[in-house]
């Protein structure tokens, strides 16, 4: 079977953006406008048209008349919207843009009757992970993105099957996290759900420091994204065999030299994999991304994805006996462990935290829960001992036999 040449996707929300899309040999360029584009950052929210749209798409079309050219509408529609939508048809009408891009069903049949001559793109955000569903709306897109947590051999699956252009996010944000409601508005009591100013957080993780969060907020809503981004320059070999037809480069929110670097990147992968199929990036462009971006740079669950996987005990002795399970966990404080059998001052113990982890430790006080001191726990107690690095809740404790 001959592989398809894929082509490299990416968001466009002013000119600046555009040009340098263009400039990088951009295939397929995603318009973006924050009223229907629930993730941008555009802010557009104040402009009561969606003129920017036809200006961009003609600027496209006179620097490279090739392009492919799709508008993004991700909202979650209510009959609130149907005026700003209905507008929205009018401009894309007046400027021949008719590739939408949607992750509500519901707006499928909205476009299909308001703009018969549209084709529809289908980008669920958190959905998209089964064939049987993608066989129906194969019918009525022409393209589908593969949800961020599908792995490759789920992936392979879908590529063999299908008959409709797919489309996989290789470089950008994971979002991990959406709800229409504002959770973040109430940090500020001057501010509402209906304030059209964005508000950003970043928050550690507690129990894994150094994993910090990004949170969006917006008149569409909350989103929180993970700690690392998805970063597939060290799995191009894999990524091509796939035969996907979009590479999705998604650096919306990001610094322009993460843009630019990007696009760089994966227009270079994709080139020279063509030539070269034992193509593979180099230490130096990969340390290039590392360089402009604030997050780890991982392939977030395309190898694998854990939760789907029997997790292997091929560290912890199966004769092991287990001596109980944490249940909270205060930072350099203490930590309450529920016993399955007695545990003694003195002796040690290993742990083994969800991630496969091991590491021994050794019981230097056991506190009762009236706060008083005792050199053994019984089983089916709870008992206290002193923090240490790795004693998080659900980690479990074994004793080696």
């Amino acid at each position: 079977m001959e592989l398809l040449k894929p082509n490299i996707t990416t968001f466009v929300g002013n000119q600046a953006q555009l040009l340098i899309a263009i400039r990088h040999g951009i295939d397929h360029i995603i318009l973006d406008d924050s009223k229907l584009s629930i993730r941008s950052y555009t802010n557009d929210f104040d402009i009561p048209h969606f003129e920017k749209l036809g200006l961009l798409a003609i600027e496209a079309r006179q620097l490279e008349p090739t392009i492919l050219i799709s508008v993004n509408c991700d909202i979650l529609m209510h009959h609130r919207h149907e005026d700003l939508l209905l507008d929205f048809i009018s401009t894309l009408k007046k400027y021949q843009l008719n590739r939408i891009r949607v992750q509500d069903p519901g707006l499928i049949p909205f476009f299909k009757q308001n703009y018969p001559s549209s084709t529809i793109e289908l980008a669920f955000e958190m959905g998209n992970q089964n064939i049987k569903s993608m066989e129906f709306y194969q019918s009525i897109t022409v393209r589908q993105v593969i949800s961020n947590d599908v792995s490759i051999n789920n992936i392979q699956s879908m590529s063999d099957t299908l008959n409709t252009e797919l489309e996989v996010q290789v470089q950008g944000p994971l979002l991990i996290q959406y709800s229409n409601r504002r959770f973040l508005t109430g940090l500020d009591q001057n501010k509402t759900a209906e304030s059209k100013e964005t508000i950003k957080r970043i928050a550690q993780d507690d129990q894994y420091l150094g994993r910090n969060f990004n949170f969006y907020d917006n008149i569409h809503g909350h989103f929180m994204y993970l700690y690392f981004d998805r970063c597939l320059l060290k799995s191009i070999k894999e990524l091509y065999k796939l035969n996907i037809k979009g590479w999705l480069i998604d650096c919306r929110g990001e610094s322009e030299a993460y843009f630019k670097t990007s696009l760089k990147l994966y227009t270079a992968a994709r080139n020279a994999i063509i030539e070269n199929n034992n193509w593979t990036v180099s230490d130096s462009d990969f340390k290039s991304l590392e360089a402009v971006s604030t997050r780890p740079q991982r392939p977030g669950f395309f190898k694998v994805n854990k939760t789907d996987q029997i997790r292997r005990k091929k560290h912890i002795d199966l004769k092991a006996e287990p001596v109980g399970t944490i249940l909270d966990s205060i930072k350099e404080d203490i930590v309450t462990i529920e016993l399955e059998t007695d545990l003694h001052t003195g002796e040690t113990i290993t742990l083994k935290n969800p991630k496969g982890l091991e590491k021994e430790i050794t019981i230097s006080k056991i506190v009762c829960l009236d706060g008083t001191l005792t050199t053994k726990g019984k089983a089916g107690d709870l008992v206290q001992i002193p923090w240490q690095k790795y004693l998080a809740p659900k980690v479990k404790l074994y004793r080696p036999k």
